[in-house]
């Protein structure tokens, strides 16, 4: 009986798990593949912001002499 059985396949409840399994993780990761493509997005913006900002800080320092205070 052991034998035959090996040579029947996969029952379809197995098949079902097997998928059920394969779609969690394939939505598992889209959600963290999406959350780092936001991230790099919101980083760059970030990076581009402090580039103007430090290019207008030195611009006002080479057009009026900074002073303390």
């Amino acid at each position: 009986m052991r034998g035959r059985r090996a040579n029947q396949g996969f029952t379809l409840m197995e098949i079902l798990v097997a998928f059920v399994v394969l779609a969690t993780a394939v939505a598992i990761l889209y959600q963290t593949f999406s959350t780092s493509i936001r991230n790099v997005d919101a980083i760059s913006g970030y990076s581009e912001a402090i580039a103007v900002a430090e290019s207008k800080l030195i611009a006002i320092g080479l057009e009026q002499p900074l002073v303390e205070g």
